[in-house]
């Protein structure tokens, strides 16, 4: 009954297998070259995440400056109407993207004209 047993998890070194020492195994993340710990020193990102980290950076720079040139230009105004009517025509989508209701639609013969007063 004992050795029925012996599948059991014991230590490497105490395994018995028809009364001898079974030798003791060496697995790959024991070595002293590995770790289950790996370091990152090594880690080098894709190019597309990369590219996408410069894009949205550029993205918003762009648009911390714009806003900026934009509130510049609105104290400059002589009036404050004058104000208010620029941070209108231009802040009106950089703060609140435009609803599907304000969307224009033409039909075809309306996209026809517009063109055709758009060529002369």
């Amino acid at each position: 009954m004992a050795n029925d047993n012996s599948f059991l998890a014991q230590p490497s070194s105490t395994r018995m297998f028809d009364g001898k020492k079974k030798p003791k195994q060496v697995f790959s993340y024991t070595k002293s070259d590995s770790s289950i710990f790996p370091s990152y020193t090594h880690l080098s990102l894709p190019f597309c995440v990369i590219c996408r980290q410069r894009y949205w950076g550029a993205c918003k720079e762009q648009r911390r400056q714009f806003i900026s040139e934009v509130a510049a230009q609105e104290l400059l105004q002589s009036k404050a109407l004058d104000g208010v009517r620029v941070h209108r025509e231009f802040c009106q989508y950089i703060f609140s993207k435009p609803s599907s209701k304000e969307k224009i639609t033409l039909t075809s013969a309306e996209e026809r004209r517009l063109h055709r007063l758009l060529d002369s």
